[in-house]
């Protein structure tokens, strides 16, 4: 039997605020049961210091100076591949998807199930915007940031925030199919990355006196 295949992906963390890690808070508790379930590899390195060229990288195997994408804006012409994850996984029998933030040369296309994100809002067509008002809301709010830093809790709850929207439709889409047909999905969350914003009552979980300093 097949199995089901699920990159899930956070942006800008960095493992040493991480308990597995030493950091003194526990401020991870379900990624280290990840970690702690299967392997962590605490000596990674990545192809590039950029979303793109990384992620381009990640998905076809392929070094920056293969594919050519060296930048966070792409290049004069498409990465140079002949087939990535998505479409040898897809010749044999997978059902693909996507859910967060893409930044790579996938298409929705290229997958049977597309849920695209960026750091400031959900990316839906007008003609086919399935969120709810106060998700609507919470995205004009988030927008209203421009990247930078909250003091206060976020508006609209945590139903509202990306992360919990993603890994809903991420979830339904995998009920959703076939219990013989095996799949592969890429779960890409564009937070820790700014907007910097959090809503209680996780605003309110760690007082500023008890944070620790940053470990070197």
């Amino acid at each position: 039997m097949k199995p089901n295949i699920l990159i899930v992906m956070t942006d800008q963390q960095q493992g040493r605020f991480a308990k597995r890690e030493g950091y003194p808070l526990d401020v991870a508790p379900f990624q280290d049961e990840l970690a702690g379930a299967g392997q962590w590899f605490d000596k990674a390195y990545t192809t590039a210091p950029l979303c793109l060229p990384a992620r381009v990288s990640m998905l076809t195997g392929r070094y920056c100076s293969a594919h050519g994408m060296r930048t966070n804006y792409g290049g004069p012409t498409p990465p140079r591949f002949t087939k990535d994850i998505f479409g040898l996984l897809r010749e044999d029998g997978y059902a693909t998807a996507m859910v967060g933030k893409n930044h790579s040369q996938l298409q929705p296309e290229h997958v049977d199930y597309w849920a695209q994100y960026c750091h400031e809002e959900e990316r839906v067509r007008a003609d086919a915007d399935h969120r709810t008002e106060q998700q609507k809301a919470f995205d004009k709010w988030l927008r209203g940031i421009r990247h930078g830093v909250t003091t206060e809790p976020s508006p609209y709850g945590l139903e509202c925030q990306l992360p919990y929207r993603m890994v809903t439709q991420a979830t339904n889409w995998v009920r959703g199919l076939n219990d013989s047909q095996p799949f592969l999905m890429w779960l890409s969350f564009s937070e820790p990355h700014n907007p910097y914003q959090v809503p209680e009552p996780y605003f309110s979980m760690y007082p500023p006196d008890r944070i620790p300093p940053p470990r070197g």
